[in-house]
Formats: structure tokens, sequence, C-alpha cells
């Protein structure tokens, strides 16, 4: 069970909208654990009693292994059904806005596409992601010896509700996080760089901002030992409401504005206004925001989004951005830990 649960984690955490199957060898499964999948030693008649025998046949099982699994990694490595969602929110709100082509024909645009293509089409997923979950699942397996809960036996109904509502409380945190502190800011600004919100500015993420997300997300997952197929019913909607959110569009969701995160309620954390400075954290539900005072009433459109700094529209150019940011900081000797403020360049 131990195996299953790690081999789901890695489908649903330490790559952003992963849906994928991965062979074992891709996210650190042992061949016990491969065993315990079906795929193990015993497939191939191993013995026990000759080691090098054995080393050489692990490494025939690998490679064959990896060759009768491309066209799953591929489907691991490229969310389909999320690239899908994307698309067709992609294609909604450009044909509703009447800004579209200030706005989807501006470089920026062009910026938070290359985000998108680095997250959804696998390349995070193959460098960081896979890697970062491997290294969690060590850490956390020695830590507290995979002592998890099990809501397998509850209906699935209850299992989504508590695992969104919990990784949706994480998420509420490392938002707070990453504006609460000038290094972890450092690398946040660059999703807050964008001037002309567009559905594609949620991808606009730091890598080390998603390493550090993806960890505070690892936690209730891990302890709460939920499945992450469990969202797989949900995924495509959720991705509907958090590619809205970014599109700039003047919806409040009406009588559910008080249960869902709108456009216009994100689009009030993207502002540089001083009201709305550190603000409407609430990454799917708001009522985190007003349990812990950060709520901003309003569906007022901001006069400016963005931050002060001149932040280079290039992709490479933002990966090198945070730490020319923090190198600056350590310099000037400046308090890592001071809040945000609203202006000079760290809101």
């Amino acid at each position: 069970d131990r195996a299953h649960r790690r081999f789901e984690i890695a489908r649903h955490v330490g790559m952003p909208f992963l849906a994928g199957d991965v062979p074992g060898l891709l996210v650190g499964l042992d061949h016990q654990d491969l065993g315990m999948l079906g795929e193990g030693d015993r497939r191939v008649g191993m013995d026990v009693q000759r080691p090098e025998a054995a080393a050489e046949v692990l490494v025939l099982v690998d490679v064959l292994l990896l060759v009768a699994k491309l066209p799953s990694i591929v489907s691991g490595f490229v969310s389909l059904g999320d690239l899908a969602a994307f698309s067709t929110v992609l294609l909604f709100v450009f044909l509703i806005d009447r800004s579209r082509k200030e706005r989807y024909g501006a470089k920026s645009f062009r910026v938070d596409l290359t985000y998108a293509f680095f997250y959804l089409c696998g390349v995070y997923t193959l460098l960081v992601g896979l890697p970062l979950f491997r290294t969690l699942t060590r850490v956390f397996d020695s830590l507290f010896h995979a002592r998890t809960l099990s809501l397998a036996s509850i209906p699935m109904a209850v299992q989504i509700t508590i695992g969104i509502v919990s990784v949706d409380l994480f998420s509420y945190a490392w938002h707070r996080s990453v504006h609460a502190n000038r290094i972890l800011w450092a690398f946040h600004s660059v999703h807050h760089s964008q001037k002309s919100l567009t559905v594609a500015t949620g991808f606009r993420t730091h890598f080390v901002d998603e390493i550090v997300r993806t960890t505070f997300l690892f936690v209730p997952l891990y302890f709460l030992g939920i499945r992450p197929h469990t969202f797989i019913a949900v995924d495509l909607v959720v991705n509907w409401i958090l590619g809205l959110q970014h599109s700039d569009l003047a919806w409040s969701y009406g009588a559910l504005r008080n249960l869902i995160v709108s456009p216009s309620y994100h689009r009030i954390h993207h502002s540089l206004g001083a009201v709305d400075h550190d603000k409407n954290f609430g990454v799917l539900f708001p009522f985190w925001d007003r349990l812990f005072s950060t709520h901003v009433a309003g569906d007022h459109r901001p006069l400016r989004y963005g931050i002060d700094d001149d932040v280079p529209e290039s992709f490479l150019r933002q990966m090198a951005w945070p730490f020319i940011v923090i190198g600056r900081l350590l310099k000037s000797r400046a308090p890592v830990g001071e809040p945000t403020a609203a202006s000079g360049g760290i809101d």
C-alpha cells in the first residue's frame, strides 16, 4: 500500500497538474515497490542467490519497463486533460474579452505562454517535479515512518471534500508565507510582475516558488493518506476556476462569490493600490481571507497591476531575476523577514 500511495501522490504533487502514469524508476520506487505494483523481480524469475546476475536482470527490467511505458511516460509528463482545460478557458476568454488584441497580443502574454509550456508540457516535471517528490517522500518516510491516516474507507465525496479543503488551506498558508518573507517574495514577485493579467498568468511562477508551494501541499496529502486520483473528477472544473481567476473579467460569480474565488476577487490581490495590499490570498476558497482578516470587499478594478520593480519580460531573465534581487538584499543587509510593502517594488 505504501508503494501505491507514493505512486499516486507522485501523479498529483511535485509537478503542476500532472495526471498520468509514470514508471517506478522515475519516481523513486525501488524494486521491492515495483514488486508490490506487480512489475518486480518475480516477473523475470530472478535468482536471488546470484547477486551479479540479479543486478544484470534489474538493469534489463528497467530498460524494458522504460521502453514499454514510453507512451504512458509522455502522457504523464503532458497532461492532455489540463492542456484541454487551459486551451478551452483561453479560447473562451479570448472571444469575450474586449481588450483581447492589446492583452493577448502583447509580449507579456507570450512570456505567460512560455511558462504554461514549461509546466503543462513536462519540462518542470522531468527536471524538478519528480526529483522533488522523490526527496520529499524519502524525508517524510524517514521522519514519520509512513504514519498516516487512511481515508480510503470513507465515501468518495467526503474524501474529495476533505482533500480539497485541506490542500486549499495549505495553499493559503503558502501564499501568506511567500508574501511575508523577502527571500520567498523575490521568487513569488515574478508571478506578480504581470501588468496585464491573462488566463495564462497563473503559470507565471518561478520554479523555486513552485518548489515551495509543492512542499506545502505535500503535507496534507501525505498525512491524510488521500489518494490523489480522487481529485480527477473535479480536476477540470478546478482548472477552469483557476484559469478564469487571472482573466481580469469583471465576474464575481453572484451567489457563489463567498464560496469560490472569482476573477474580480483575485485581481484585487494583484493590485498596486495601497488599500489592496496583501489582501485576498485565497486560492480556491475566499473564506480563509475572512477567517484570517485578509479580506477586502469590493469588485472594483484596480488602476494598476504588477510591481514597481522593472522585471524583464523574458522567461530566462525572470528565472535569474529573484537571485539578483536576493543578492541586492543580502548586500544591503536588510531584514529578510519583514512583510512586503505596498510600494517600492515589493507588493
